[in-house]
């Protein structure tokens, strides 16, 4: 009897430590791929960390016709970058958010849609939230987004 017990309650303490872990990892809405290797790639060995992403409607208000992929804005501080970004995605999207730093000069912005889908393509604007701090590589001059080499420009 005393095993039986014993079991039920060690079975029990793994499975509630198992959705646990399930739910630090539970993607919802746009947000960071949380553990992704190019985001731990980034940060652990370039020095750059995307804390955060966010998702707006299309910053310059037009149609995903008149619109296009590109950068808007970069701001910087003492310790972390802000870029503003259009992407054209599905409209029933939100977006999974990760940096890579390619060749060691180029910032990635990459953004995976996912959810739901429907048939027409929307303008969102994106906003990543990058930090960094005295230990980032100085190399990193320029940013693109989704590899497309006709958005990358250069960080000022």
């Amino acid at each position: 009897m005393k095993i039986l017990l014993f079991t039920i309650l060690l079975v029990n303490n793994f499975l509630h430590g198992q959705e646990n872990f399930r739910d630090d990892y539970t993607l919802k809405g746009t947000t960071v791929l949380t553990g992704s290797d190019k985001n731990a790639l980034s940060e652990y060995v370039h020095g750059y960390r995307l804390s955060n992403i966010t998702s707006s409607e299309c910053q310059n208000g037009g149609r995903s016709e008149e619109s296009k992929e590109e950068i808007l804005n970069i701001s910087k501080t003492d310790s972390s970058y802000n870029f503003s970004i259009n992407i054209i995605g599905n409209c029933a999207h939100a977006f999974l958010g990760e940096i890579e730093i390619m060749n060691d000069t180029i910032m990635n912005l990459i953004s995976h849609g996912y959810g739901g889908n429907s048939t027409c393509a929307c303008c969102f604007g994106l906003t990543y939230t990058i930090s960094f701090d005295q230990t980032a590589s100085k190399n990193v001059k320029y940013v693109m987004i989704n590899s497309i080499k006709n958005t990358m420009i250069e960080i000022e």
